[in-house]
């Protein structure tokens, strides 16, 4: 009799999740016992209690390409699989499915990441890595676009904006060096290498303004467009910590990278209203001498059009009469060059 009721519940109870609940072992359990009468209302009580419970279903990384079309879904179910299984899942060889679900993954970890600076920082660190070691051209695009989203995030976040704000997630320290390790790799796409200093910028400047001399060291040898991030780091440090990198490379002899650099020292001029005169007090030079002198030289020069127009904005901020006069040489210069092609 104790067998057969135990063998009744036990076909007719449902799974919680992927693991079996065993009623019958317990009814043969609770029927051997000296209370039979209250474990049997009991253990009745409790049989019915699981029975009316609905089936939950663990979500799964086959469920993610049904979701892909969704952006709110897909969050969801990211946030449901965790950072840790994304991770492997964007880890694994895209052999098996052409890399569909490594992908899913990172746009998960993006999606999940841009509203949870803890998730941000917990797997900003293996992005670096698998940015490192992955082979696959769509894959390195895909975690590069999910570090970049995610550092974003950090240096958005007030909870992260120290470091090593454990309350972030972790220890931080780290992250500046690593990205910028990256972006010094030549075996790295220059677009990847660029993507790795945009995100460097995007963290806040107090835990990154100490590799100005790395990036300085960048913006001098590499060409474009890892020039251009570069130089647009050290003008956000320039901007914000008063780093003197950015001022150095404007006066180099080298007129492209000095007229670069002096459109990231300027452009951010541009955006200030200007002071309005006080009696017998004079006029602040927003733009220091020697910066503007090689920046005049450079705009009167022979370089191509495209090199000297990178001037104008710190010829603007000047606003002198002969100031004036060369962004009218320039304007000429490049409608000149615009009828000839």
């Amino acid at each position: 009799m104790r067998r057969q009721l135990a063998g009744r519940i036990a076909r007719h109870s449902r799974p919680i999740g992927h693991v079996p609940v065993l009623v019958g072992a317990v009814v043969v359990r609770k029927l051997g016992s000296p209370n039979r009468p209250f474990d049997v209302q009991m253990l009745t009580i409790s049989a019915l209690f699981l029975l009316l419970l609905p089936e939950v279903v663990l979500p799964r990384p086959v469920d993610l390409p049904s979701v892909a079309a969704d952006s709110v879904e897909l969050s969801r179910l990211a946030e449901r699989l965790g950072p840790a299984r994304l991770l492997r899942l964007a880890g694994r060889p895209a052999s098996a499915d052409k890399g569909r679900v490594a992908l899913l993954a990172l746009r998960g970890l993006a999606l999940a990441g841009s509203e949870q600076p803890e998730l941000a920082a917990q797997v900003v660190l293996p992005l670096v890595d698998l940015l490192e070691q992955t082979p696959d051209e769509k894959l390195q695009k895909a975690t590069a676009d999910t570090l970049l989203r995610l550092c974003q995030v950090l240096g958005r976040s007030i909870r992260c904006e120290e470091s090593d704000d454990l309350g972030c997630g972790g220890d931080l320290s780290v992250l500046p060096s690593r990205l910028l390790t990256l972006a010094e790799k030549t075996a790295l796409s220059p677009l990847l290498r660029s993507v790795a200093i945009s995100a460097l910028q995007a963290l806040p400047v107090s835990s990154w303004q100490g590799l100005s001399p790395r990036l300085f060291a960048l913006a001098q040898r590499e060409p474009l467009p890892l020039r251009t991030t570069a130089l647009a780091a050290l003008s956000t440090l320039h901007q914000q910590a008063a780093r003197p990198e950015l001022l150095a490379l404007a006066t180099q002899p080298d007129d492209e990278l000095a007229a670069a650099a002096s459109q990231e020292l300027c452009w951010p001029l541009t955006l200030q209203k200007p002071a309005r005169p006080q009696p017998g007090v004079a006029p602040v030079a927003l733009v220091s001498d020697p910066v503007l002198l090689r920046v005049r030289a450079i705009a009167a020069g022979t370089q191509p059009i495209a090199v000297r127009l990178q001037t104008v904005d710190c010829l603007r901020v000047a606003g002198t009469q002969q100031d004036k006069a060369l962004l009218l040489q320039l304007l000429t210069a490049a409608k000149a060059a615009k009828t000839r092609k």
